[in-house]
């Protein structure tokens, strides 16, 4: 089993999980895939919109965040400020860094390797 990963993206579904006020096929299907490889959502019901659609001039959230049960609770998602014209927000995730990175890099540091 692998354990301390994220996985985020672009996602574009809809379901109420991630603030819509509906679901449609694709929300669905990603629900489906959540709970079949037993992820977490990070995104919160309150966050701010990460998505703002200049044809439509609504805001909406298809960017999501996904992480493994052992680091749920441990990572912090913020929605930033707008750049560049883009029409999607940049999502900042941080972390404990010395739990999920470090560990494993000082695993294989100080393991059974000599420096030469």
């Amino acid at each position: 089993m692998l354990y301390h990963y994220l996985v985020v993206g672009d996602f574009n579904s809809h379901s109420q999980s991630w603030g819509y006020d509906h679901i449609e096929k694709r929300g669905k299907e990603v629900e489906n895939w959540q709970d079949d490889h037993k992820l977490n959502l990070i995104n919160k019901l309150e966050d701010q919109p990460t998505f703002y659609s200049i044809r439509w001039r609504t805001t909406s959230t298809p960017d999501l965040a996904f992480c493994t049960d052992d680091i749920d609770g441990q990572i912090t998602r913020e929605v930033r400020e707008q750049l560049g014209g883009s029409v999607h927000r940049p999502v900042l995730l941080t972390s404990p860094v010395n739990q999920l990175c470090l560990d494993g890099i000082i695993r294989r540091l100080t393991g059974p390797y000599t420096a030469n």
